[in-house]
């Protein structure tokens, strides 16, 4: 969902931008406070920072989101957080994971 709002803020879709921005700025600080280490790059499951169940999944997500906000504030500090997120998610055995893999076919023949 924060993907979406950015990109509409990013184009002027919105018809009340302010609460919008607004509303998106507090789900960033969520993001921050609850499921990624910025300094480090880690993205968590859960909220309270809980990785106790790992996945992989999360980080494409969490860069895309993070880039998103980059492109709409241009803050500095967004660009290098999806730049640690990266590094971590290759780090982790990224390079041999792809988040929309099924595991199984999706069509049996």
């Amino acid at each position: 969902m924060g993907v979406l709002i950015a990109r509409a803020l990013q184009q002027n879709l919105l018809k009340d931008r302010e609460k919008a921005e607004q509303s998106l700025r507090e789900y960033h600080a969520f993001y921050l406070r609850e499921l990624v280490n910025a300094a480090t790059g880690l993205v968590c499951n859960c909220s309270g920072k809980d990785n106790s169940y790992f996945r992989l999944y999360n980080y494409p997500w969490a860069v895309t989101f993070f880039l998103e906000c980059w492109k709409l504030w241009g803050e500095k500090e967004d660009l290098k957080t999806a730049v640690r997120i990266t590094e971590k998610f290759y780090e982790q055995d990224g390079f041999r994971f792809y988040p929309m893999r099924r595991k199984t076919p999706c069509f049996s023949s």
